[in-house]
């Protein structure tokens, strides 16, 4: 089996867990109070607000302490403490206003970094955000 065919399986059987944040949030944001619990780990999917999806990423510590930092980054993509901001520019999408979804790591059953890092690996490949082309 393909690594694209374990892809698809992972996400098709995965997807319906997905939950919506009830605002957008853009890099021009300050102080946003996001509706996700505190210290909550899972992976993340940053949409544009066309629907398109655009960046994929995990965590286990904490999605708001995330959307903050890539806020930053898209702020300043030079900063040395996360590099996504770059992609972000590079797209040429920076600017747009994001909605975020998210799957809680306990509703997948992850509970270690590495298999945060692998579940990631698996949506990337199949969704193909923007960022990553």
């Amino acid at each position: 089996m393909h690594i694209n065919e374990v892809a698809k399986l992972y996400v098709e059987s995965n997807i319906d867990k997905m939950q919506t944040m009830e605002i957008t949030f853009s890099r021009f944001d300050h102080h946003v109070r996001y509706p996700i619990e505190n210290m909550m780990p899972g992976i993340y999917f940053i949409y544009r607000k066309n629907g398109l999806l655009a960046y994929i990423g995990e965590t286990k510590r904490c999605i708001k302490k995330r959307i903050s930092r890539h806020k930053r980054s898209m702020n300043n993509p030079e900063w040395n403490g996360e590099k996504s901001g770059i992609k972000f520019h590079r797209a040429g999408i920076q600017d747009e206003e994001f909605v975020l979804k998210y799957i809680p790591a306990a509703d997948l059953g992850l509970s270690t970094k590495h298999n945060l890092l692998a579940a990631e690996g698996l949506f990337v490949e199949y969704l193909q955000p923007i960022v990553y082309e």
